[in-house]
């Protein structure tokens, strides 16, 4: 028996010593694999909140004031030399140009004091309204009792109120009232200026009547107003 433990602590000692025998030092790591495939991406992330709102900028100073087109010298004050044509008024008719080389405008007077109350259409002479002069100029008229001027074709508002057309052809003026009043003698001239739609400069080229118009207009020259129109040409003096 005791032989017998002797034989297996033998054996024992002798399979720790293999053990130990056997174990060396680690050896060197391995190459890197080859990276594997890239993987499906995965689903986009929620938005994330809005950032607050940055606060609002200062205003900008205010720019300085234009300069009106009669302020020749720029300092702001309406000074006599600057009122161009003279009418005491500083406004856009003192910013026109000299006068160019083309044909003005031409008025014509015609008396009416000797037509009937109440005649309805009156019809005037106007033998300056040839048909030349018809192909090259616009034709404006005015009724007028002396002192106020009323543009027609038009409503002039007296006590009751008249409602006027104009029918132009070569020499005649015809005045059809249709509010029913007829012909008022109040009116004792009718002012009928020529506005040419050319100028020597430009004798081809012929503008339309609406033209002249808008470009009376852009002027700042109304032209329903006669006396503006008057100065305007040059017509009052």
């Amino acid at each position: 028996m005791k032989l017998q433990r002797i034989f297996m602590l033998g054996c024992m000692v002798a399979a720790m010593a293999f053990i130990t025998s056997c174990s060396g030092e680690d050896g060197a790591d391995g190459a890197i694999g080859p990276a594997g495939p890239t993987g499906q991406a995965g689903p986009t992330g929620p938005t994330g909140p809005t950032g607050p709102t940055g606060p609002t900028g200062a205003a900008g100073a205010n720019g300085a004031d234009g300069i009106n087109c009669w302020d020749l010298n720029g300092d702001g004050v309406n000074d006599p030399e600057e009122d161009i044509n003279g009418d005491q008024v500083f406004d856009a008719l003192d910013c026109q140009g000299e006068d160019g080389q083309g044909t003005t405008a031409e008025r014509i007077i015609v008396d009416t004091s000797g037509n009937a109350g109440g005649e309805n259409p009156v019809t005037l002479n106007v033998p300056e309204m040839t048909q030349e002069v018809l192909d090259t100029h616009v034709v404006l008229a005015y009724l007028s009792d002396g002192s106020s001027y009323y543009s027609i074709p038009g409503k002039v508002n007296l006590l009751t109120e008249y409602e006027f057309s104009t029918f132009i052809t070569v020499g005649e003026l015809r005045i059809r009232e249709y509010s029913g009043q007829g012909w008022n003698t109040i009116f004792t001239e009718v002012h009928v200026i020529l506005i040419p739609t050319s100028t020597e400069e430009t004798p081809i080229v012929f503008k339309s009547q609406a033209d002249v118009k808008s470009s009376l207009k852009a002027k700042g020259v109304d032209i329903s107003d006669y006396k503006e129109v008057a100065r305007y040409f040059g017509l009052d003096q």
